[in-house]
């Protein structure tokens, strides 16, 4: 429980970090780029799919650093 705790946490940091600097001509996660073109990088990237990965990541992280 502690590990997903420390995975969520982590996935709101990334999420932020990506969300607010992040250049749109250069992320990292241009694959995860399939916005409607009415949708906003923000918007975007405060998104479900970016929020996931970041989970995933966190979570893989914390279980290797414990």
């Amino acid at each position: 429980m502690a590990a997903l705790l420390k995975a969520l946490l982590a996935g709101v940091l990334l999420t932020f970090v990506v969300s607010f600097f992040a250049q749109p001509d250069a992320i990292a996660l241009s694959w995860l780029d399939i916005r409607p073109a009415h949708i906003s990088y923000f918007e975007f990237y405060w998104s479900w799919r970016l929020f996931v990965v970041s989970v995933v990541a966190g979570w893989g992280f914390f279980l290797l650093w414990d």
